[in-house]
């Protein structure tokens, strides 16, 4: 088992799980792009796994201090690259702390190389791109959920990187912290708890549904949850998400209209 953490270094430094080591999202993001957060390519990511000596039979456990939601990003890069053998801790560091078990300080030792290399195919099941997403919202077959705050999806706020406020027309909006006891274990909520509120909102396992937020971090965390905890056969993450699809709309780039205001939406709590 090799655990990664997936904090900034500076975080790391301070306190992280015993042999851990270390990524941020800079390490996994393109920067081949007018517009930040779209995702690294396959190539990059084995080179960083040689790089930081994880061999490609070992089990990586991932964590972060946020309920998961960085830590869910590199998850689904991985599973979409073809390493299988990729999850989460549940409850991350917070969890860790509190079940009494150890952490040390400082940096990594230093990595052996290794030859990391994905063992399976490429699989793209799970990850939706902007002209397939145009398509399949035209033929009305999609179920977009905005796993933003309320605030981002309302267009109250906008966060630095995105061009514009406001939604992708059509949106359910669902908070993907509403799935993480933040206030307490900062463990993952029940499968029945997390199965109520998205039925709630009408994300039921027959809809073809595809997750967005602001760069897919916090809605790779919600396909995780959907498609690992509670077994939806049609969860893709739109990889671009609000930075690529207002940067898009703002450069007359879509077709499409700008959507500004409330659909069906549950509060955090």
């Amino acid at each position: 088992v090799v655990f990664i953490d997936v904090r900034k270094e500076k975080d790391f430094f301070l306190a992280h799980i015993p042999g851990a080591k270390q990524v941020w999202r800079d390490d996994i993001q393109s920067k081949e792009y007018p517009y930040g957060g779209m995702a690294a390519d396959r190539e990059t990511i084995s080179a960083l796994f040689s790089k930081l000596g994880v061999e490609s039979k070992s089990q990586v456990l991932l964590y972060d201090a946020k309920g998961g939601c960085d830590a869910a990003r590199l998850w689904w890069l991985l599973k979409s690259y073809g390493h299988e053998k990729a999850a989460l801790l549940n409850g991350g560091i917070q969890a860790w702390e509190m079940e009494g078990n150890a952490l040390e300080e400082g940096l990594s030792a230093e990595n052996t190389p290794s030859a990391f290399a994905f063992t399976k195919e490429e699989n793209r099941g799970m990850w939706i791109g902007v002209e397939a997403l145009l398509d399949e919202m035209s033929s009305g077959d999609v179920l977009l959920l905005d796993t933003r705050t309320l605030e981002e999806f309302s267009g109250e706020k906008q966060k630095d990187g995105a061009s514009l406020a406001g939604t992708i027309p059509g949106s359910v909006h669902y908070d993907w912290g509403n799935a993480v006891q933040m206030s307490s274990s900062w463990l993952l909520k029940s499968e029945a708890d997390l199965r109520h509120d998205l039925e709630a909102l009408g994300v039921t396992p027959d809809k073809n549904i595809v997750t967005f937020c602001h760069t897919g971090v916090r809605s790779a965390h919600t396909t995780f949850v959907l498609r690992e905890l509670l077994h939806y056969p049609n969860v893709r993450n739109y990889d671009g998400s609000w930075t690529e699809w207002s940067y898009l709309l703002k450069h007359d780039s879509l077709g499409v209209p700008l959507r500004v205001g409330l659909s069906v939406a549950s509060p955090r709590p």
